[in-house]
């Protein structure tokens, strides 16, 4: 038999609020000494959440010397049985006070016990019979109220009689009911509602039957659903949910047993349903000395026929619902860059019932995912635009998405569900711009200066304004960040930074990646790429134009920064080659300049004639050609230098004999001049 509550007097929690309940939020202290004081070092053990809404240890500690509240509803699981917390014990604030784990109750710390978990001692756990408790558990367990009330999974979930089938012809919603048919007997199919929903003024339970036949003519031929309660003290009554009886009459109230009569009782080939509140049907039990608040722990669906007749009838959707909660989902958005962004918003257990969200209107719906991964078909639920919000927080003509109880008593519901959603990509521009030209910039040289832009646009192409915005510039050789800056769009959606000079002081000249963010109803990312890069002057030479094979040519050169003579020091320079009549470059291989900007490369050329340059072009540097070289490569004795003393003793005997005839020239007689006539006298 049920005890005293699980309540260990270390237990306190700082009332911040100052209202003498505990809520949410507040920190839950283990007063080790019990002066009822917070006091440095004493620890605090739970009484917040994180961004899941599991619950954590707050890090915030009250001041020393603060008073510590109770609250009678502070409880814990005590599976050792020891009377005290421990450590690992999880501990409850139990709402409606029944001292049993229920689905609403707020967790302090440690993972949610079973609905059902006692959060009382228990005095005496067995009796001298042969029985203890028994209980009708569904093989679902966990926190569901009614799974499967509509049948669409056949009759799965539920204690079934073989004289129970799954119907495809007749039915009040979906495409199955059950099918329960009987003659000169009873017939019972039965669900445990492992969750055990506390009954309250939001509770409403709704059944709908069809009464195809019933050929008996007295009250013992009967078809109804009935609903298995406790009280508060565990002792269990019954409420029956009567469609139809042979004679027209119910049978009589008893201590423990309340009959009512469903809309349209008697009435055959119909569907008739029950839509009522559980807490005005069981104010009659208050009376009669049971103890609210009433919890739910079984339902079942009957059909009798007296002797010598059979009652055939048909049930479906058969659920209980508890009060509409309101509130924000956990989502999370995946942006990538230049595409759609997709969102995931998932809702945590629902007991029974449909469930209702507004997304924003921009939004369109990829899929929704069941509790067990599975994807529902469209026609399981459905989604329109809505001209203004139903619920809070309210969003601008939002999108519904709706999904009907009939689906969810369908799957499971100790699960989250996710809506899984889509839209473009809200940034719709971002570069680096020249500013005169206001041309986008994708290649720079070091210590110009740029203004980076952006512009955001919801999906349906309408600015984005005054939303928060940001830039990130990456180096793409590092991976590192160099900069960042943050700010608001304006009335057209733009976010811009003027004059920012490249690359930023500290960070070096190489490739960048600006990343542009924007963070609103409609988040996205989009990347820009910078090059930002020296500009090089590249100069060549061979230290001979002609070799033999085997022997070597030095290439050297000499770098520096364009426009200047100040020498690039450590830029890698590529020497290339092609021989005569190919188009087609070969790199030789790379140096670095030292610190006068200098190059040397040595090569041993096979025979054949060459042009020759070098290269400049890397993550630091813009790509540069120096001048180019021939070098002629001959065989391997080829006399090259005989070759050139003959050369040159012709050009110095050919020198020589012009020469010699030019004095020999000078030294001949001038030819005879004529006569000059005779000059006319005065």
């Amino acid at each position: 038999m049920p005890g005293a509550p699980n309540r260990d007097p270390h237990i306190g929690f700082w009332d911040s609020v100052g209202n003498g309940v505990w809520q949410s939020g507040e920190s839950v202290i283990y007063d080790t000494n019990l002066d009822g004081k917070y006091e440095t070092g004493e620890p605090s053990i739970g009484g917040c959440t994180d961004g899941t809404g599991s619950p954590i240890i707050c890090s915030l500690a009250p001041p020393d010397g603060t008073s510590l509240a109770t609250d009678p509803k502070i409880k814990f699981v005590d599976p050792d049985g020891n009377d005290v917390w421990d450590p690992g014990e999880a501990i409850v604030w139990d709402q409606f006070n029944t001292n049993i784990v229920n689905y609403y109750d707020t967790m302090i710390i440690g993972p949610k016990p079973d609905a059902g978990t006692l959060l009382m001692k228990i005095i005496q756990n067995h009796t001298s019979s042969l029985f203890d408790r028994i209980e009708l558990y569904s093989n679902t367990a966990g926190a569901d109220w009614i799974k499967n009330g509509g049948f669409e999974s056949g009759l799965t979930a539920w204690y079934e009689n073989s004289s129970f089938t799954t119907s495809t012809t007749t039915f009040h919603s979906g495409t199955h009911s059950a099918r329960g048919s009987i003659t000169d007997s009873s017939i019972e199919m039965a669900q445990s509602i492992d969750g055990r929903p506390v009954i309250d003024s939001s509770t409403i339970f709704k059944a709908s039957a069809n009464i195809a036949t019933m050929t008996g003519t007295t009250a013992s031929s009967i078809v109804d659903i009935w609903l298995g309660l406790v009280d508060a003290n565990y002792n269990p009554v019954s409420l029956y949910y009567v469609y139809k009886t042979g004679d027209g009459s119910l049978p009589s109230n008893n201590t423990d047993t309340i009959y009512r009569k469903a809309g349209n009782f008697g009435t055959l080939n119909q569907w008739l349903s029950v839509n009522a509140s559980l807490l005005q049907q069981t104010l009659a039990f208050n009376s009669l000395g049971y103890t609210a608040p009433y919890s739910v722990e079984v339902v079942v669906v009957e059909v009798r026929a007296q002797p010598s007749t059979s009652t055939t009838a048909y049930f479906d959707d058969i659920s209980i619902h508890g009060s509409s909660h309101t509130g924000t989902l956990p989502s999370t958005f995946y942006a990538v860059d230049g595409l759609n962004t997709t969102y995931t918003y998932a809702t945590q257990a629902i007991p029974q019932g449909s469930f209702h969200v507004e997304i924003p209107g921009g939004e369109t719906i990829l899929n929704i995912t069941s509790p067990e991964g599975t994807l529902l078909r469209t026609s399981e639920y459905s989604t329109n635009l809505l001209t203004s919000c139903t619920i809070s927080p309210c969003l601008t003509r939002p999108r519904a998405v709706d999904v009907p109880d009939i689906t969810i008593l369908n799957h499971s519901l100790t699960g989250n569900w996710q809506v899984f959603t889509t839209s473009t990509n809200s940034l719709a521009n971002v570069y680096a711009a020249d500013p005169t030209t206001h041309n986008q910039a994708p290649s720079i040289n070091v210590g110009s200066t740029v203004n980076l832009v952006s512009q955001s646009k919801d999906p349906l192409g309408q600015p984005l304004a005054g939303v928060t915005a940001n830039f990130t510039l990456w180096n793409t050789n590092t991976g590192m960040q160099s900069g960042f800056w943050t700010g608001t769009t304006d009335t057209n959606g733009w976010y811009n930074v003027s004059s920012v000079t490249l690359p930023l002081a500290g960070s070096t000249p190489g490739i960048y990646s600006l990343q542009a963010a924007v963070y609103s109803t409609y988040p996205g990312i989009r990347t820009f790429q910078i090059s930002v890069r020296y500009t090089v002057a590249v100069t060549l030479a061979i230290s001979a134009s002609q070799i033999s094979q085997g022997q070597t040519a030095t290439i050297s050169g000499n770098v520096t920064l364009t426009g200047t003579s100040t020498p690039g020091q450590g830029v890698n320079v590529t020497i290339y080659y092609r021989q005569a009549g190919n188009s087609q470059w070969t790199p030789l291989g790379t140096v670095k300049t030292d610190a006068s900007g200098k190059f040397s490369f040595t090569w041993n050329p096979p025979q054949g004639q060459y042009e020759m340059k070098a290269s400049t072009g890397d993550t630091q540097t813009a790509p540069t050609d120096s001048n180019r070289e021939q070098l002629i490569v001959g065989p391997p004795t080829f006399p090259w230098t005989l070759v050139m003393s003959i050369l040159v003793a012709i050009v110095v005997g050919a020198s020589a004999l012009l020469v010699f005839w030019r004095r020999k020239k000078n030294s001949l007689p001038s030819p005879a001049q004529p006569a000059q006539p005779p000059q006319p006298t005065q």
